[in-house]
């Protein structure tokens, strides 16, 4: 039986308060909890995924809204009461009627709660808690936001209320807490409503050209002024940016960089990046999401925006705006560079080559989720150094914060416990870099010659190898077994020496001997790729003859011996199960497919294999080759542990079913709980070579479950009361 009005639902609420049971009587406040208890956890590795900043914060606002019910004072509700401060002029009369209005005398808080029995008035549910907490600031002149609590008691909560409440918990300072009422056995009940405002959307990442980004560049008047000393300066420019950040309500940041080029320019410059909400919806699509795209908004965004990586808000440039007018009273300021950090952390970018990074800070939701991840507890199982945890510039280093604005934003490696050929072979290109260019420094300091203009290129390389390491130490500590413990990587992103060479030679030994131990595919593989990839890394790196020579001998004969062996097996033995797939992905290589397919012995193939041009096979490696070998070869295979705790999954179960059932009716029957060996978790859609097993019939009884156990993928079909118990989620013993 439901509610017979609203006031009916009022009446029972002011029961409870007067009761002094309204706190107790309400259910879910372990999911609150259990959800801020991931803050804990060393074995979770925070992301940046939209949805969990969405219910991260919502969890850290509705638990302020719970703790102010401790003791408080009912100061409207049994009588609903016109709370304007307005005094009645002539025709002119403002009415307005909270639902409730309380305030937390210890706290010095007031809490708002308007009701709602169905979704025919849910439009005004927000935009009237707006208006009354206005009116509070109005009594109460420069109030802070975060000591007034909006609360909405609905019996139902739909995608409108839910997009509502998303927008005040991500875009303003307000307390809030959502409550579902029910009417049980001639009971009130209220149940926590957690929203979840992006699963239509499914945005778990940034996608690429999600940081826009604009410089503001300071050239030396020709009559040079008097300028104050910049770290004063910078001082300010900090200051002044995360001030009109916060106050635009954006999400950002920013780092000023010493200007290292060989000809004379601005000596720093700085360079503000900001989310593009405009390519979202593009990716969504892209990634085959079931959304209304005939509606006109949706329309109106692809048409004018899908095509565009750089549209710049406003707001961007507003963030800047006093930072450029402080520096317009030393020098002749610019807006340059309309551009993206995908762009300028590119390797072989100009930026990379001229910009060394010595102020970084961050606001909004991006520098939320910086501080946060800084302190959380995973980073102390061997992904960072202490002397890096405790450094006095925290979150603010530079070193920190751009390697962690490229996890957000995707630029790394092996973020989800990937080694596979194609990450191998980034890593010794990412090896190979920072080798040519420590090698290049010590060389010029030995000389005695100018060395500064190879910083950049140093920090970034230095900042790529630093990410990759972090990965690789994370998947140590997780082996069941022992992987012998190779020497720290002795690093600095502004020097370099022959320790330095050194160090970075004793981890490529490490890693071939020991962490690719018993992966002899992958070996074999990376001790050819960290020499090979010179061919392929940044292109103003010079080689010398007989080593591109002998590459260019060596690597075409590599690939052309592995073709045969693969299609031995595929058109002539017939051992594999690949196909067409396999044959689409070496069309490349042959005139024929036909002709491919009906060779039957082995002098033919090598025929056909060795008229393949060895040019193109350079130019193809790895767009064409790589790829091949990620699909007939398994990842790189270590044993892992089972995670001895899977409360960050279990809690949260609910949540992932209701993500499941929304993607099953939408037509997609092998949604999955993943789970990789870095710690993230998430739902989509299992890889597609499993998608030939037993779709799912029933999304509230089952779902499987895939972890990629380092190389191998296990995939099961489980219950969600397994995924509850959290039995799910382990590994049998061989």
């Amino acid at each position: 039986m439901g509610f017979k009005s609203e006031a009916q639902l009022q009446e029972l609420l002011i029961e409870r308060l007067n009761e002094e049971s309204f706190l107790s009587s309400i259910k879910g406040i372990q999911q609150i909890e259990d959800h801020l208890d991931n803050n804990v956890n060393s074995r979770f590795l925070p992301g940046f995924q939209i949805d969990f900043q969405l219910r991260t914060i919502y969890c850290q606002k509705a638990r302020e809204v719970l703790n102010s019910f401790d003791n408080y004072d009912l100061i409207t509700g049994e009588l609903i009461k016109n709370i304007s401060i307005q005094k009645d002029v002539n025709d002119r009369k403002e009415r307005l009627y909270p639902d409730i209005l309380i305030s937390s005398p210890e706290l010095n808080s007031f809490s708002i709660i308007e009701l709602k029995k169905d979704s025919q008035t849910e439009r005004q549910a927000v935009t009237e808690l707006f208006a009354y907490a206005l009116e509070l600031k109005n009594h109460l002149p420069n109030i802070a936001d975060t000591d007034i609590n909006l609360i909405v008691v609905s019996t139902e909560f739909s995608t409108l209320l839910d997009h509502s409440i998303s927008s005040i918990v991500l875009g303003t300072k307000f307390n809030f807490l959502a409550l579902k009422a029910g009417f049980d056995k001639n009971e009130l009940t209220l149940d926590i409503h957690i929203p979840d405002s992006w699963t239509d959307i499914w945005q778990n990442s940034l996608p690429d050209y999600a940081l826009s980004s604009v410089s503001i560049v300071p050239y030396n008047y020709e009559d040079k002024k008097s300028i104050p000393d910049e770290v004063f300066l910078f001082e300010i420019i900090d200051d002044l940016i995360m001030f009109n950040g916060a106050k635009n309500n954006s999400h950002g940041f920013f780092i000023i960089w010493k200007n290292l080029t060989s000809f004379e320019s601005p000596s720093f410059c700085v360079s503000l990046y900001q989310i593009n909400p405009f390519v979202f919806l593009k990716s969504s699509i892209d990634n085959g999401f079931a959304l209304n795209t005939n509606q006109p908004l949706c329309d109106y965004i692809i048409d004018n925006y899908a095509d565009n990586r750089y549209a710049q808000s406003e707001s961007l440039l507003k963030i800047g705006s006093e930072v450029k007018k402080v520096l317009d009273q030393y020098y002749d300021t610019e807006y340059e560079d309309f551009s993206s950090w995908t762009d300028h952390t590119m390797q072989g970018s100009n930026f990379r080559s001229q910009a060394l990074p010595i102020v970084f800070n961050s606001w909004g939701n991006i520098g939320d989720y910086v501080r946060y991840y800084f302190f959380h507890p995973s980073l102390r199982n061997g992904l960072f150094s202490i002397q890096q945890l405790e450094s006095p510039r925290y979150y603010k280093d530079p070193i920190f914060g751009v390697e962690l604005i490229n996890r957000i934003s995707g630029y790394t490696l092996f973020e989800d416990g990937v080694y596979n050929f194609t990450s191998l072979f980034g890593y010794a290109k990412q090896l190979r870099e920072l080798l040519i260019v420590s090698g290049w420094l010590k060389q010029k300091k030995e000389e005695g010659k100018s060395h500064e203009f190879l910083l950049p290129r140093l920090f970034y390389a230095t900042i790529d190898v630093l990410a990759s390491s972090r990965e690789v130490q994370y998947r140590v500590n997780y082996v069941k077994g022992e992987i012998a413990t190779g020497k720290p990587l002795k690093l600095n992103p502004y020097d370099a020496d022959k320790e330095t060479i050194e160090s970075i030679n004793e981890t490529v030994n490490w890693f071939v001997n020991d962490f690719l131990k018993g992966n002899f595919s992958h070996q074999d593989f990376f001790v050819k790729a960290i020499n090979w990839c010179l061919l392929y890394g940044d292109r103003r790196i010079l080689i010398e003859e007989d080593t591109e020579n002998e590459i260019r001998q060596k690597l075409p004969e590599y690939v052309k011996e592995q073709l045969f062996s693969i299609l031995h097996s595929e058109v002539i033995d017939k051992t594999t199960t690949y196909q067409d797939e396999l044959f689409h992905m070496v069309k490349p290589y042959f005139n024929s497919i036909g002709e491919l397919k009906s060779i039957d012995d082995d002098k033919d193939l090598r025929k056909v294999i060795e008229a393949i041009d060895n040019d193109f096979i350079l130019n193809s490696f790895e767009s064409v080759f790589i790829p091949i070998l990620d699909r007939v070869y398994s990842e790189v295979f270590h044993p892992i542990i089972d995670f001895d705790d899977v409360s960050f999954i279990t809690n949260d179960w609910m949540k992932l079913q209701a993500q499941l059932v929304k993607r099953f009716e939408e037509g997609h029957k092998y949604g999955a709980i993943i789970i990789d060996t870095n710690g993230n978790l998430y739902v989509g859609l299992l890889p597609k070579e499993y998608q030939i097993l037993k779709p799912i019939e029933n999304p509230l009884n089952e779902v499987y479950v895939f972890m990629n156990l380092s190389g191998i993928g296990l995939c099961k079909l489980v219950t969600w009361e397994q995924v509850k118990d959290g039995s799910a989620f382990k590994v049998a013993s061989p």
